[in-house]
C-alpha cells in the first residue's frame, strides 16, 4: 500500500494527526520541505482561519505604525519598514477578503 492509498482511508482528523506527527518527525530537518512540494501543516491549515490571518496582518501593521512614531524619522527606518508593512497589508487584506468570501 502506499502513501496515496493510505491518506484515502484515513478521515481528515486521522490524517492531520498523521501530518503532525510527521512534522514532529522531521523538526530538526531543515531541509525537508525545500523542493519536495510539502507544505508544512501549520502553514498549510492556515487558511481555514481567516481570523488568525487578520489578526496578524493587524499586529504586523500596528508594530510598523509604532515603530514608525516611536523612533526619530529617517530614510533607512522607512525602508526598513516598507517590507514588514506589505506583509502586514497582505495579511490583513486576505483575512478580509477570506472573511468576506466565507459567509
Amino acid at each position: 500500500m502506499d502513501k496515496n492509498e493510505k491518506d484515502e482511508e484515513l478521515n481528515p482528523l486521522e490524517k492531520q494527526i498523521s501530518e503532525l506527527d510527521e512534522q514532529q518527525n522531521i523538526l530538526f530537518n531543515p531541509g525537508y520541505f525545500i523542493g519536495s512540494g510539502i507544505i508544512a501543516p501549520v502553514i498549510k491549515n492556515l487558511h481555514r482561519s481567516p481570523i488568525i490571518i487578520l489578526i496578524i496582518g493587524i499586529v504586523i501593521i500596528l508594530g510598523v505604525i509604532f515603530t514608525i512614531i516611536v523612533t526619530n524619522f529617517s530614510l533607512l527606518m522607512i525602508l526598513g519598514d516598507i517590507i514588514p508593512l506589505v506583509i502586514g497589508c497582505a495579511f490583513t487584506y486576505g483575512g478580509i477578503k477570506r472573511l468576506s468570501n466565507k459567509k
